[in-house]
């Protein structure tokens, strides 16, 4: 709690901040990205270790593109270290920015990382996973969330995961003028409402998830 501390610390709020090490994460703006000069003189005031940016403003949630423009005003202003954070779903979006913004002292992955768990071993390595390395990061996760929060949480905070985890797999061609994201037929497969206020055993839902992975193929190209 900074209120607390900076009570017990005895000093002013200046003299406390400089003494403390702390990050910033921020996006650019709430309805829109005007005031960004002005957000980041406030910034620039502070003793900030790390500027984390997210370069959408907040009504935007997730959606179009980062704001690049915004966020390179921002990189070649602050006075303080960058960190990128934003559509970071491939090895190449990782270069691009990385090429793009080389005195970036971190970029830092999120939707991503849920997407795509194989994606730092891909960076690092060039490697990706195949389907039976996706099948046992699904198994383990779906093991651990049951462990800790019990069976009717755990498939919600599956159907979650399946919101990202989905994009690794490419939809399903019913006929000529249809076809089938692999989430929608989880959730059929599930026959569960979003309220999760039905019982699903455990077994249950792992035998449809291998149903549903042997009708999918991998993506060969992973796209938004």
């Amino acid at each position: 709690n900074f209120k607390l501390a900076l009570e017990k610390s005895n000093m002013d709020s200046n003299e406390f901040l400089s003494s403390v090490k702390f990050s910033v994460k921020t996006r650019v703006g709430y309805q829109n990205d005007d005031d960004i000069e002005d957000i980041l003189k406030i910034y620039n005031n502070y003793p900030i270790l790390e500027l984390i940016v997210h370069p959408r403003i907040q009504k935007d949630f997730y959606s179009g593109l980062p704001r690049m423009q915004v966020f390179d005003y921002i990189y070649k202003n602050a006075k303080m270290p960058v960190c990128y954070n934003g559509n970071i779903f491939s090895k190449e979006d990782y270069e691009n920015i990385v090429s793009s913004y080389p005195m970036l002292t971190a970029v830092m992955i999120g939707r991503g990382a849920v997407s795509y768990p194989d994606i730092f071993v891909n960076i690092k390595n060039n490697d990706k996973a195949d389907i039976l390395k996706l099948k046992d990061f699904h198994k383990n996760l779906f093991a651990l969330y049951e462990q800790e929060f019990g069976i009717n949480d755990a498939i919600c905070k599956m159907k979650e995961f399946w919101f990202y985890f989905k994009d690794n797999f490419d939809d399903i061609i019913v006929n000529e003028d249809k076809y089938l994201n692999p989430l929608h037929i989880f959730l059929i497969n599930l026959r569960i409402p979003f309220e999760c206020k039905l019982y699903i055993y455990s077994t249950s839902y792992q035998v449809q998830i291998l149903e549903l992975v042997v009708l999918c193929q991998l993506r060969n190209k992973r796209h938004l």
